[in-house]
Order: C-alpha cells, then sequence, then structure tokens
C-alpha cells in the first residue's frame, strides 16, 4: 500500500516493500498556464559520499544517465509540463559502499537571467515504485516554501542501520545547483559513467545540457564594434581635438 509523506517523513523501503531490489524513482511537474515562456526543468541527481561532510558532492542531470533503451545519439525535444518528466532506476544493491545518499530533485535552467522560480513549476512530485511489479510505495507533493526557489530536492535515498529508507525532503535553494553543496566548495560535477552501474533512466532523453550549462550558461556572442564605431564619440561627449597638420618650412 502506497503511502503519501509529508515534509520530512520517511519509511524503510524493505518493510515496505519485502524483497525489493530495485526502485523507480519519478520525478514530475507541469507548467502553469500563463506562466513564463522558456521555462525549461531538468531533473538532478546527487551522489552524496561517506567522509565527505563539508566537502563537494557530485552532481548530474537526470538525462545524463544512461537509458538501455536508447541508441547512442537518441534525442527527443524537450517535454514540457509531461507527467513523470524523469523516470530512474535504481539497483540499491549496486550502489557502492562508500554512497551514503542520493537526492533527488530539480532545478530550472537559467534561472536568474530569465527571472524564474518554482513559482511557475506547478504540481512538482517524487513519486517511488517497485520496479519488479510496478507498485507505488511511496508519494510526496513538493510544495516550494518562498516561491523564490530555483533548485528543489524533492526527496532522497539513504543508506540507516544497513538498509535503504527513502525521505521526503521538499529543501529550495534560491541560487540554483551551488545550492546544492556546502558555502565555500565547488559543485563537482559528475560523469554518467559514475552512476551508471546503479542508476538508469527509462524516461526519454529531451536535453544534451550538462552542469556546467546551469553554471555558466551559455550567452550569445557579442558582436565587436566596428571601426567607426570604436571612433565615434559618446553621445553629448565633443569629439576629441586632432593636432593640426605641420606645413614644411619655407
Amino acid at each position: 500500500m502506497s503511502v503519501t509523506l509529508p515534509k520530512g517523513g520517511n519509511l524503510q523501503l524493505a518493510a515496505a516493500a519485502p524483497g525489493l531490489r530495485q526502485v523507480r524513482v519519478e520525478l514530475g511537474w507541469r507548467d502553469l498556464p500563463g506562466g513564463p515562456s522558456a521555462l525549461e526543468v531538468d531533473g538532478v541527481i546527487v551522489v552524496d559520499h561517506a567522509g565527505a561532510a563539508g566537502g563537494s558532492p557530485e552532481v548530474l542531470l537526470a538525462h545524463q544517465t544512461p537509458n538501455p533503451g536508447e541508441g547512442a545519439v537518441t534525442s527527443a525535444p524537450a517535454a514540457a509540463g509531461r507527467p513523470d518528466a524523469e523516470t530512474l532506476v535504481v539497483t540499491l544493491s549496486a550502489i557502492p559502499a562508500g554512497i551514503t545518499r542520493l537526492r533527488l530533485g530539480a532545478a530550472i535552467f537559467d534561472a536568474a537571467a530569465r527571472g524564474q522560480t518554482f513559482r511557475s513549476v506547478g504540481d512538482p512530485y517524487i513519486r517511488v515504485l517497485n520496479q519488479a511489479d510496478g507498485a507505488e510505495i511511496a508519494r510526496y507533493d513538493v510544495a516550494p516554501e518562498t516561491g523564490q526557489e530555483t533548485v528543489m530536492i524533492f526527496g532522497e535515498l539513504y543508506r540507516h542501520a544497513g538498509s535503504w529508507k527513502f525521505r521526503a525532503v521538499g529543501q529550495g535553494y534560491t541560487n540554483g545547483l551551488p545550492g546544492l553543496v556546502e558555502h565555500g566548495h565547488e559543485v563537482e560535477p559528475a560523469r554518467p559513467a559514475d552512476v551508471a552501474a546503479f542508476v538508469t533512466r527509462s524516461s526519454p532523453t529531451r536535453s544534451r545540457r550538462k552542469v556546467a550549462d546551469h553554471l555558466h550558461p551559455p550567452r550569445p556572442a557579442t558582436p565587436a564594434a566596428s571601426p567607426t564605431q570604436a571612433a565615434s564619440p559618446a553621445p553629448g561627449r565633443p569629439a576629441p581635438s586632432r593636432p593640426s597638420a605641420q606645413r614644411p618650412p619655407a
């Protein structure tokens, strides 16, 4: 039987689904009617390692993880507002012992420049299901606290007393991906190969973006000024005087 968790609520996965080997995690949201245009949201995975307290966890976008059903060059267009926008399959027993937690959420691309926040992301949620039979184990409906968040952690899978638990998190940050790491540390992008042994994706590819694109969104090149423009005086400012030509002596 599925449990709808409140913020901060948690449950032991093995107790909820005896014999559980793989969980399917679905992250979903939709665009609100009349919201800002070109709202682009990417699923996010944060990998926390033992002994890395105060350090930098690894961060990658959900669509970067491998999808066994795709070809090497498969790429589908963005599916704005589609339910279950990101679907990940996590093999719990394959997670390396040094990894203590997987945080799962979403980030708005280029949010600062576009003036966008999670106020415009409708009904974000996370679901955890038994991959073997598709039965839902838990669900959490995420609610931004301030509406100014540009990245949010929906929930997390974490080790506790030798087993795996799921917690409804609902933690948001206003400064994008840098908010996911401790102050003074840099975001450490993970490679898809770093998680391929224990996380795969069954949702279609929607973007070729990487973590670096969120940290430093590409900008169109500024055209170089022409020599004529460079020589033109600023508005309201007189043109610089030029020395008069010297006549040769008679």
